[in-house]
């Protein structure tokens, strides 16, 4: 189970039925798991009309995490349906903590029946400005190669929240790159890796935008990897329209489980045309680079620009690609 920091609220969910204003989540989600029996049973599954997704042999605590990419959610009920295997494996209690905009941890809880039918549960209070969820499976009735068959987190976007900034054309450049499979866009996709070769010290990433936003937040995932290779201390740099550098910094969690999202509440820099990323440390030095980084924020509404006489084109490091 990802470790969380924040304030909670833990309550226990209950059956329900669907409302008008309730719509399945699923559009653009991603997924994560703790464990995968094998490239058939992934976490994926959950969110399509066949194929399940499953453990290898149900460790404690495994879990699943959806992550919402395009726009913070309110989640309202969950629907779960146990695999549909011949020898039962059933989960029984199942922690629900839910990652927000403000960086706070919503935890519930509730109980599934042993049985292989869709069953629903309501999200009560629900839960505001969601970035991402996990399903943490804490007991079960079974134990085999436990999962699910299917998973749907229901609810609404938030009208008025902030979106993921590089939904709308954003560019990358990063100043190394290990080899074509790992270029920096990578970061920006629901699959693959940035990876740099070598972590060379200082290496950075920087995403262009294709106009001023206003940046707030900022989500994190270190690499895939077998063996650890995460960044430590990141400095943020954002060149602003009036030619303003604002920087920030931020100090990553050496999280050893598989892409385990870290959500940081920045001060707000305005008006901004780029924002680089620079590593300045690291708890492990291999091929460092980061499996997801989005930026989020809105549109600027109305964007400061710099005068002809005092505009400066800022200087950018050519992005070198390394060969393998």
């Amino acid at each position: 189970n990802a470790e969380y920091m924040g304030t909670t609220t833990t309550t226990t969910a209950k059956p329900t039925t669907t409302t008008v204003s309730e719509v399945n989540l699923s559009d653009g989600v991603t997924c994560q798991a703790s464990s995968v029996h094998s490239a058939p049973y992934l976490c994926s599954n959950t969110q399509k009309d066949a194929a399940e997704w499953a453990t290898l042999g149900a460790p404690s605590n495994n879990w699943i995490q959806f992550n919402f990419n395009k726009k913070p959610v309110t989640v309202t009920k969950i629907t779960y349906q146990q695999r549909q295997t011949t020898n039962p494996e059933n989960n029984k209690d199942v922690g629900v903590e839910c990652r927000t905009l403000s960086n706070t941890v919503e935890k519930r809880a509730f109980t599934l029946e042993n049985i292989k039918t869709s069953q629903e549960f309501v999200i009560s209070p629900p839960i505001r400005n969601v970035l991402f969820c996990n399903l943490v499976m804490r007991s079960v009735y079974q134990k085999v190669n436990n999962g699910a068959k299917r998973i749907i987190l229901w609810g609404n976007t938030e009208a008025d929240a902030i979106v993921n900034l590089s939904d709308d054309g954003a560019t990358c450049q990063a100043s190394s790159v290990h080899s074509a499979p790992y270029v920096c866009s990578n970061t920006q996709k629901d699959a693959g890796d940035w990876a740099t070769l070598g972590a060379p010290a200082n290496n950075w990433i920087q995403f262009n935008f294709n106009k001023p936003v206003n940046v707030q937040t900022l989500t994190y995932v270190h690499r895939v990897t077998t063996n650890p290779e995460n960044s430590k201390g990141v400095e943020i740099t954002c060149n602003t329209t009036s030619n303003k550098i604002e920087k920030r910094s931020i100090t990553l969690q050496d999280k050893r489980m598989p892409q385990v999202s870290q959500v940081f509440v920045m001060s707000p820099i305005n008006n901004v045309q780029s924002c680089k990323l620079t590593m300045v440390s690291v708890y492990q030095k291999v091929n460092n680079g980061a499996s997801r980084i989005i930026f989020w924020g809105e549109e600027a509404a109305n964007p400061t620009t710099a005068t002809p006489a005092t505009t400066a084109k800022p200087t950018t490091a050519e992005p070198t690609t390394a060969k393998p």
